[in-house]
């Protein structure tokens, strides 16, 4: 009975239940019931870890390529520091949203600046002149 595998016990016990008085069958079809299911809860908790395991494996490629680490502390860093240059950035920006852009005035009647012109950086040069001919001699 040693030699036996998980399904061949358990198919044996249901065939002896059969045999057997009322009692000791209802006995041996329980426990045989019982030991199916906790195989089945085993089994499947196994291969719920394993699941686990390789998203873990996973999770630390993508962050080896992604920020050079795969520590759970070394990665917090690199996103703290990510956030922070994010947040400088947005200060950064908000103060640059009060200030003028440029202004130039537009050819049609009754606008003083052209709206695609206020999008250019001060000090953008928006037309050329192009150099004079030289005359020939």
């Amino acid at each position: 009975m040693k030699d036996m595998t998980h399904k061949q016990l358990i198919r044996a016990a249901y065939v002896v239940a059969k045999l057997e008085s009322a009692q000791t069958a209802q006995l041996l079809t329980e426990l045989a019931g019982r030991l199916d299911g906790a195989l089945v809860a085993a089994r499947t908790a196994c291969l719920e870890r394993d699941a686990s395991v390789r998203a873990e494996i996973e999770w630390e490629k993508a962050m080896m390529q992604a920020v050079g680490e795969d520590g759970v502390g070394d990665v917090v860093q690199k996103i703290e520091k990510l956030k922070a240059e994010r947040d400088a950035l947005a200060v950064e920006n908000g103060e640059m949203k009060g200030e003028p852009v440029a202004k130039v005035l537009s050819s049609r009647a009754g606008n003083d600046t052209s709206t695609i012109d206020k999008a250019l950086p001060a000090g953008t040069a928006l037309y050329t002149v192009p150099p004079a001919p030289e005359e020939a001699k």
